[in-house]
């Protein structure tokens, strides 16, 4: 008799998940989408700005001696602000919409168009801001960045996100799920400032 209220308080939170996703998109308005593309760019902004503030202390006590460079960090927030940001948040959408649901299948389904999205997209197109923002570099140096170090990031990111993606899919309503990812992506840019900074082996 006691787990009854848990099985129902399981069971309200999976429909309402679901109810407010669809609640979201039946009454659509451009100013619910605008408020969350705000909120979503100034969260991933700070995530990948903060990310990278913690990755040069750690590297930089631990390896070299160096002042913290906060152009980079600049560049960071830059680009989580006006690309990774506003991207992942109109692909959370448009995800949902072709997988609606909390249904396992559904998010298993999420799960592995979130992996392609990161390998294709967004993993890419971080690399390639990064190197752009650069002085002197140009589209071949992203290029190189790119072969040198997508598939080693990617590995990492596939042992890290899916067990947090699979909470996001199935909990979280989906306009808050890319601020939901970027206080888990911290921890993730400490790593990923890492690998985006890092000289190519051409340099």
């Amino acid at each position: 008799v006691a787990s009854e209220p848990k099985a129902e308080s399981k069971s309200k939170l999976y429909i309402n998940v679901n109810k407010t996703n669809e609640e979201a998109f039946k009454n659509w308005s451009w100013s619910w989408f605008w408020k969350g593309f705000f909120r979503t760019c100034l969260f991933v902004g700070v995530s990948m700005a903060g990310g990278d503030i913690v990755c040069q202390q750690l590297l930089f006590n631990a390896v070299i001696e160096r002042t913290w460079d906060s152009t980079r960090s600049f560049h960071m927030w830059l680009i989580g602000s006006f690309c990774t940001g506003p991207f992942n948040y109109i692909y959370m959408i448009l995800l949902e919409k072709l997988f609606p649901g909390t249904q396992l299948s559904r998010i298993i389904a999420k799960v592995g168009m979130n992996a392609i999205y990161a390998f294709f997209f967004s993993l890419p197109l971080l690399f390639t801001s990064v190197t752009l923002l650069q002085p002197d570099k140009k589209l071949v140096d992203a290029f190189s960045k790119i072969k040198q170090d997508l598939v080693p990031t990617f590995i990492v990111g596939s042992i890290y996100w899916p067990l947090i993606n699979v909470i996001n899919f199935r909990f979280v309503p989906v306009h808050h799920r890319t601020i939901f990812s970027s206080f888990f992506g911290v921890i993730w840019n400490i790593y990923l400032s890492f690998k985006a900074n890092k000289k190519n082996l051409r340099d």
